[in-house]
């Protein structure tokens, strides 16, 4: 079984209970910069013991949260578990394994693991963060052809080490294809 999570899993986050995976982990690098040692803001607020307690409350938190998560998704996959025996405090949270039917969301939870924002993903990639952020969300509409949409998708799940890059872009042009029916 899972560990639980506790109210002070989210306050030392910084977020509401039940936030969605994506707002956890913003918030986790969030604050892991702003109390790291070479952070300007807090190194005259904290002793070096301070700071690497809160450091470790940050990490512990998150690891539960997302242990959490992996584990709800996991118990869904695989039981069949129902929505209402989950606990209300993870019902925003999703780890999304499923390359094939949820292809953004893949790149999205990947691109937030590694701690990149769509800026810097941008930066790296050279492709805009709006149409990054079309990619990740799959809104279809705001997306160029696919052979386009391919390069852009080969080129992030690159930048974040995803396993066969290429199985991934031929899925999500699957789906797309799919949900714009697209013959």
């Amino acid at each position: 079984m899972v560990e639980e999570i506790r109210r002070e899993d989210w306050e030392v986050l910084g977020i509401e209970p039940g936030a969605d995976l994506e707002k956890v982990h913003r918030a986790y690098h969030t604050r892991r910069s702003l109390f790291s040692p070479s952070s300007l803001a807090t190194y005259s607020l904290l002793r070096t013991e301070e700071r690497n307690e809160l450091l470790a409350r940050l990490d512990e938190a998150f690891m539960r949260i997302s242990n959490a998560a992996a584990y709800l998704a996991s118990a869904k996959g695989g039981s069949g578990a129902d929505d209402e025996l989950v606990d209300e405090a993870l019902a925003g949270l999703r780890t999304p394994t499923d390359l094939v039917g949820d292809p953004g969301a893949y790149l999205r939870h990947h691109r937030l693991v590694s701690g990149l924002t769509l800026e810097q993903v941008s930066v790296e990639t050279k492709v805009r963060p709006n149409l990054l952020e079309a990619i990740e969300r799959e809104t279809w509409r705001l997306l160029p052809a696919p052979v386009f949409v391919r390069g852009f998708v080969l080129q992030v799940a690159r930048l974040l080490r995803i396993d066969e890059p290429e199985a991934l872009a031929a899925a999500y042009l699957e789906k797309m294809r799919l949900e714009r029916g697209d013959d």
